[in-house]
């Protein structure tokens, strides 16, 4: 029987993560994946001069970061991954920080094949 549930396929951030913090991270995006998130697509046409987060357009197409949002006290960033089938990671990863924190490092919470049912993605994401 294949598994199922938000966790299904789900793989930490490196894929050979110790157990701790393959632990932490899948609790943490246990957690998450059950927010009402509204995610935004990244504006790469009119990317604001600021950048997201504070990070500039080429770090973010780098990471392949496709959306961004705020919820939660959280910033948080939707990757969205260009190779995603066997061996890679699975499709979609996400990573937070403390909302507004732009000096803080970001805390993934592992790689998925599937966005949350309580996500609202672009459909032009998703």
């Amino acid at each position: 029987m294949l598994p199922v549930g938000p966790d299904a396929g789900w793989e930490p951030v490196p894929w050979d993560a110790g157990e701790a913090v393959a632990s932490r991270q899948r609790l943490g995006f246990l957690e998450r994946v059950g927010w009402a998130v509204v995610w935004y697509a990244i504006p790469w046409r009119a990317f604001p001069a600021g950048g997201v987060f504070g990070h500039d357009k080429s770090s973010l197409i780098r990471a392949e970061i496709t959306a961004c949002s705020t919820h939660g006290g959280e910033d948080m960033l939707l990757v969205q991954r260009a190779w995603n089938v066997w061996p890679d990671s699975p499709e979609w990863g996400l990573a937070t920080r403390t909302e507004g924190a732009r000096n803080m490092a970001w805390q993934d919470w592992g790689s998925f094949p599937m966005l949350p049912s309580a996500w609202q993605v672009p459909d032009a994401i998703g």
